[in-house]
């Protein structure tokens, strides 16, 4: 209709009264029409509001539920259905539980600052659990910590450092059974040997036959006697001698069981565990070693000493 009055408008068919009110009805209609769009495009905003809202609201009751990220055993309850938890921002958090996953049991033990430099990632383990007398388990290193865990400024401190050794779970599946799922349980003691270093195919024999004398030492077992006074002193001075002497001056020695008696062989030593210990040279495969008692190895027993062979079982049995 503004149209058709704009075009009689020019043609000087109507009056300037009647157009000006055509052109005010047209921008009056114009002016709701936009008012509308307006007002949809508010809708549409609420409605998008509401949304997030319903959104934020669903997030908010999803973190009511406490979900475990991984399948896992409660190893620990700390609090109980009913109990209130402590969950505001700025404050530390109330434990409710904790969780294991007993199928990968993982052993956390203490390294001396000394050996620690001997440890590297992927070394091997033999572990010991106390609940399983007599067995050994093996396990990889998986972590060692950069930091110690020392505590205190006392002069006798001992540093130590966490290592981290992931229990290989074929070496203890046998234990598997259908009345003991879990051989294993958090806290459980346990003691870890780490074997830093590995060799194959060498003479290995057990560390208490080697020992290790001076000149001096060798001397004073030749003119050795039966009296136990002078064992003793023999012994005492020994250890102080030891102590002073150069260490090219000491030995170490390993004695054989030749027709009867100890023969004296100087050995070169490699590699040991707490029980064996690596012959690098002077032994042959198949010779008989003397390994106890220890104090005779390391103190008492001399070239050509008789020796009388007994069984490891009665060798501490007193005598009848």
């Amino acid at each position: 209709m503004y149209n058709r009055n704009k075009k009689l408008f020019d043609q000087n068919t109507i009056s300037q009264q009647e157009f000006d009110a055509a052109k005010a009805q047209y921008e009056g209609a114009r002016a709701n029409v936009l008012a509308l769009e307006a007002g949809v495009k508010a809708g549409e905003y609420t409605i998008e509001s509401s949304e997030a809202s319903l959104k934020e609201a669903n997030t908010n009751l999803e973190k009511t539920f406490i979900y475990s990220p991984v399948d896992a055993t409660v190893s620990k309850l700390s609090v109980e259905k009913g109990e209130r938890v402590v969950g505001v921002s700025g404050m530390s958090g109330t434990e409710i539980m904790r969780l294991a996953n007993l199928n990968e049991m993982e052993v956390s033990v203490e390294v001396n600052e000394n050996d620690i430099i001997k440890v590297h990632k992927n070394d091997t383990a033999l572990i010991e659990v106390d609940a399983y007398m007599d067995k050994k388990f093996k396990g990889i290193v998986t972590e060692i910590a950069n930091s110690s865990n020392a505590n205190g400024i006392s002069v006798d401190q001992v540093t130590n450092f966490v290592v981290k050794i992931r229990m290989l779970r074929e070496s203890y599946q046998y234990l598997i059974t259908e009345t003991n799922l879990i051989p294993f349980r958090p806290g459980m003691s346990a003691s870890v040997d780490i074997q830093t270093r590995r060799v194959n195919k060498v003479i290995a024999i057990p560390i208490q036959a080697v020992t290790v004398r001076d000149k001096d030492s060798l001397n004073a077992a030749k003119n050795r006697n039966n009296d136990e006074d002078w064992q003793t002193t023999v012994k005492n001075e020994n250890e102080e001698k030891l102590k002073n002497q150069p260490e090219e001056k000491k030995k170490e020695l390993v004695f054989v069981l030749d027709n009867g008696k100890a023969k004296q062989v100087e050995v070169k030593t490699g590699i040991q565990d707490n029980d064996m210990i690596q012959i690098v040279s002077g032994l042959k495969v198949g010779e008989e070693i003397i390994c106890g008692p220890y104090s005779a190895v390391s103190k008492l027993l001399r070239d050509k000493s008789k020796v009388k062979v007994v069984k490891k079982d009665d060798l501490y049995k007193p005598d009848k």
